[in-house]
């Protein structure tokens, strides 16, 4: 496809395949093997869905709502599976025996990032980003922020970071941890440890509307 090819594979060059799909690739862990345009002899379980798309439109106003659609691609389904295929002289259901010991096991955490709209962030002098008008602590670096049912998640890179609940109404959001590093960092980097410890707490329990998460 277009989209998965910056440079497609002719005569004269080699194909290129597009970063993020390369990249998805090896997350999923399968080899992109590309063929030529135009070409059905070199990639047969593509235009295998082209036949079944034909096959259905003999059904054309033989339904009248899609769960009737639904039951007539099942029965293709059944029939088809048990179809022997030229190219191998097997059925699919013989096939997917034989192959069902070397499946991999998808790791859908991993895929997230692709299918799941993420924004970068850039993060304040404070050590901290702003997410629909409340502000969360996390380390001074560039993140991408996922929101769940009742946490954001917030990435760097595919690695996450730290989560918080966004349920609980606190403009400000602080771990310890996070606080601490950014003081140590600058003006108190002349402090002990346990110095910085009780200038933590005495500047945030001075601070109204916040949430403290003493990790």
């Amino acid at each position: 496809m277009k989209t998965v090819v910056d440079i497609a594979k002719s005569n004269f060059s080699n194909v290129v395949i597009n970063d993020k799909f390369l990249s998805f690739s090896k997350d999923v862990n399968f080899i992109v093997r590309t063929c030529r345009a135009f070409r059905p002899e070199t990639k047969g379980k593509i235009e295998i869905v082209a036949k079944i798309m034909n096959r259905l439109k003999v059904y054309n106003n033989e339904f009248s709502s899609p769960f009737e659609l639904i039951k007539i691609v099942n029965k293709m389904n059944i029939y088809l599976n048990d179809e022997v295929v030229q190219g191998i002289g097997k059925t699919p259901n013989q096939r997917y025996i034989k192959e069902q010991s070397t499946l991999l096991p998808v790791n859908v955490d991993i895929l997230k990032k692709y299918f799941i709209k993420q924004k970068e962030y850039k993060v304040s002098n404070e050590s901290m980003i702003t997410y629909k008008g409340k502000k969360y602590s996390v380390p001074t670096i560039y993140v991408n922020v996922i929101e769940g049912d009742y946490h954001i998640y917030i990435y760097y890179t595919t690695n996450l970071i730290v989560s918080y609940n966004i349920t609980l109404d606190y403009f400000l959001n602080y771990k310890k941890s996070h606080y601490k590093d950014i003081l140590s960092k600058s003006a108190y980097k002349d402090k002990t440890s346990k110095q910085i410890d009780e200038i933590v707490k005495q500047n945030l329990e001075k601070i109204d509307n916040i949430l403290i998460d003493g990790d």
